[in-house]
């Protein structure tokens, strides 16, 4: 029988994610929930560069722990995936007691459809846990950007690593029943966690793919986080993969163009 979470963790404190009384580890916890190919490195990478924010990545990917890169990796070294699994909560305890020599007021991770969903609905109904609602309107994109990702192995470049960016000299074959049932799963996502936080009456901020990082964006991120407000201190070190026109990346476009046109997906392909 599946759990009524909104009965479970509406209006109270989880005991869980919030469990130390050492003030000396004491810290504010966000989280990002988005899907992938929607800018989200992006916007992990540029926070974590703020002095009062730590965010790390994928911590609950299937099959590694994506946390920053910035504080090496002697820290989280003796926690493998298996015993992540095995504690979660434990783990993302552990996460929260590190401030790596910042003056850190707050930290946060992204978090998936799928990684791991009842600690998703946990971090919902925590309402000491922020959350940054990150989408990419155009879901057909996004499902462009995953099918390139899959065939070059490459999912995201830092501006410094711009020799190792992949060769996007191939095309891809758009299966419209596999990109129907892609924009359905997703669409259902969003509305799912969007519900959840109406109906436990929590705060929360939506960010779009395109416009993530402009300057009123930016603000608006750091004082939902109540950090200080310096749009300048988020600095952009991943680049854009793939820039080319749509024809330039679709093997069978005309065949997509004709079928989209006069329908509501014509708005995918403007």
């Amino acid at each position: 029988m599946k759990l009524n979470f909104l009965h479970k963790y509406i209006n109270r404190r989880s005991k869980n994610l919030t469990k130390h009384t050492n003030t000396e580890l004491d810290i504010d916890k966000f989280v990002i929930i988005s899907i992938p190919r929607t800018g989200s490195n992006l916007l992990c990478g540029a926070l974590d560069f703020h002095p009062e924010i730590i965010c790390h990545y994928e911590l609950f990917h299937k099959e590694a722990i994506y946390h920053s890169s910035k504080y090496g990796d002697d820290w989280i070294k003796d926690y493998s995936v298996k015993k992540r699994n095995k504690d979660p909560i434990a783990f993302l305890d552990y996460i929260y007691t590190f401030r790596f020599g910042k003056p850190a007021k707050i930290t946060g991770f992204k978090i998936f459809a799928g990684h791991n969903d009842e600690l998703l609905d946990e971090l919902i109904y925590d309402k000491e846990v922020k959350k940054i609602i990150l989408k990419r309107d155009n879901l057909f994109m996004a499902y462009i950007s995953h099918l390139e990702a899959q065939r070059t192995g490459v999912f995201v470049v830092k501006k410094e690593n711009n020799d190792k960016k992949a060769k996007y000299d191939f095309k891809v074959t758009i299966d419209l029943n596999k990109f129907k049932h892609f924009e359905k799963h997703n669409r259902s996502f969003y509305i799912n966690i969007e519900n959840k936080l109406k109906e436990s009456t929590q705060n929360y901020i939506t960010l779009e793919y395109q416009s993530v990082l402009e300057q009123e964006n930016r603000l608006k991120m750091l004082n939902f986080l109540e950090v200080k407000p310096d749009p300048d201190l988020l600095k952009i070190e991943y680049i854009k993969l793939n820039k080319r026109k749509l024809e330039d990346r679709i093997e069978n476009y005309s065949e997509i163009k004709k079928k989209f046109s006069g329908t509501e997906n014509d708005k995918y392909l403007s």
